[in-house]
């Protein structure tokens, strides 16, 4: 059947992969993790498959374009695997990037980059060069006018992209040099360190999580409360679903998809964090733990349970305060570096304790976050206890 976008959005995965023809050897593939297209064609009597590109970041239009430009390639002795330099645009290249990186990163660090990419780059100038062509200024006309706006951060991601987009290059299609290592010499990225702010008061820590404590029941504010006893990342806490726990072990078992380091992690959940948990399981059933609202999407924007956190205070704070907050003071409590950045998820150094799977020092980790746990929760008590009449 002739795909269309509309049943390309209802499709679902259903435990196996699915494969869906529709014409000219493009089919779409849907997998666990993804809806991808491929084109299935011969050549010299023998069969071959080629990624064309994941949706919805590729629409239907877009891969049946690619199909018909591989089709004509091939009409002419020149199949996809034999392009050479002079046919590659960057954005082809870039394109092929990001397709190949889509399986190796977290989905919401993927759509973000490429909600980056398709808003300065896929429509720009360079992405129709030959990417044995481009230049230094090429790439300038897209960053210099937003390093003139104070988009520092943007540019450094932006030239990042443009910079492993061509290192790429130069490892599957023989391109010779990287234009962006120009720009070091410019100093025209940003080289601050900016660090996330941690709550290093603890009567500002005792009042905002006793000013947490005090509001509904909703998935914003559950989600709030629980981020201090778990201090994972944004996209970890609101992308956990029912089945991702174990009550009667009191674990949480992050998958891989879900976590920067694109390896399993385990959180022990403690007293308070239990309760949360239950509490959200039994209203939500199944399915998020955190669902949205907004019918469109799956779970609870950044942007809702940021303003929500801003809202409570009278100071600088992020949801990334939460990890540097209990990073400082589990150091504090005396907790060992190497057990904290365990369940920080960050990649440890040491290269013993960094080949520890994901069970690892888990009666200790268990220990530390209900340690922590009742920490925090003396900081609300006693702020409570100084502001009663």
């Amino acid at each position: 059947m002739a795909l269309t976008e509309a049943k390309i959005k209802k499709l679902k995965f259903e435990g196996k992969d699915l494969k869906i023809t529709d014409s000219f050897g493009l089919y779409l593939k849907v997998s666990k993790k993804s809806k991808r297209f491929y084109c299935r064609y011969t050549y010299r009597k023998k069969q071959y498959e080629v990624a064309i590109g994941q949706w919805p970041f590729l629409s239907l239009a877009d891969a049946r374009q690619k199909v018909f430009n591989i089709r004509s390639n091939l009409a002419h002795n020149n199949p996809p695997v034999q392009y050479k330099i002079s046919d590659r645009t960057f954005g082809q290249v870039a394109d092929e990037f990001l397709d190949n990186l889509s399986q190796k990163i977290a989905f919401s660090t993927f759509t973000n980059l490429m909600r980056q990419y398709n808003r300065y780059i896929r429509h720009s100038e360079l992405s129709s060069i030959r990417i044995s062509e481009v230049t230094t200024q090429d790439i300038l006309k897209i960053l210099s006018p937003l390093r003139k706006q104070n988009k520092n951060t943007l540019v450094k991601k932006l030239k990042s992209l443009i910079s492993r987009t061509f290192r790429y290059g130069i490892e599957h299609y023989g391109v010779q040099n990287d234009p962006t290592h120009l720009l070091s010499r410019l100093n025209f990225s940003d080289t601050r360190t900016r660090h996330h702010p941690h709550i290093a008061d603890k009567e500002k820590l005792g009042k905002l999580l006793a000013d947490i404590d005090a509001q509904d029941f909703s998935p914003v504010s559950d989600a709030l409360r629980l981020l201090p006893y778990v201090f994972v990342r944004f996209a970890e806490l609101v992308s956990a679903r029912v089945e991702d726990f174990n009550l009667e072990e009191a674990l949480w078992q992050i998958p891989a998809a879900n976590m920067k380091q694109r390896r399993i992690h385990i959180v022990p959940l403690s007293k308070p964090a239990m309760t949360i948990v239950k509490r959200r399981i039994d209203f939500t059933k199944d399915g998020f733990l955190f669902p949205s609202f907004n019918e469109h999407k799956k779970y609870i924007s950044r942007s809702v349970l940021s303003k929500r956190l801003k809202s409570l205070c009278d100071f600088y704070v992020c949801l990334h305060s939460f990890r540097s907050t209990a990073s400082t003071f589990l150091h504090e409590l005396g907790f060992h570096s190497d057990l904290i950045e365990l369940q920080l998820s960050h990649k440890v150094r040491n290269a013993t304790a960094a080949s520890y799977n994901f069970h690892t020092f888990l009666d200790e980790r268990r220990e530390m976050l209900q340690v922590y746990a009742d920490f925090l929760d003396d900081l609300k008590v006693n702020f409570l206890k100084n502001t009663s009449f």
